[in-house]
């Protein structure tokens, strides 16, 4: 995986809708956001490995997490945050 490597989705792509949206359990919580099998600094950016693939759900807490930082889906398994950018 590159660092030039296009995302699949990022923070900007969401909805209002999608960026409100709650886990409606800790089961649900827990499969999308903080859960990572291995989390990394790349560049000074955080990089989250997946247990297992993530959604639009997880950008939407990870953009609640960091607010107003650039969070990117680069597979369903690697989600960046864009500290530094």
């Amino acid at each position: 995986m590159s660092d030039d490597q296009q995302p699949l989705l990022t923070s900007d792509d969401l909805t209002e809708e999608q960026l409100a949206w709650a886990p409606a359990s800790a089961e649900e919580l827990a499969g999308q956001w903080p859960m990572a099998r291995k989390i990394e600094m790349w560049d000074g950016d955080p990089m989250f490995y997946a247990l297992e693939e993530w959604d639009w759900r997880s950008v939407a807490l990870a953009a609640r997490t960091f607010p107003g930082v650039r969070v990117e889906l680069l597979d369903p398994w690697h989600l960046a945050v864009r500290l530094s950018r």
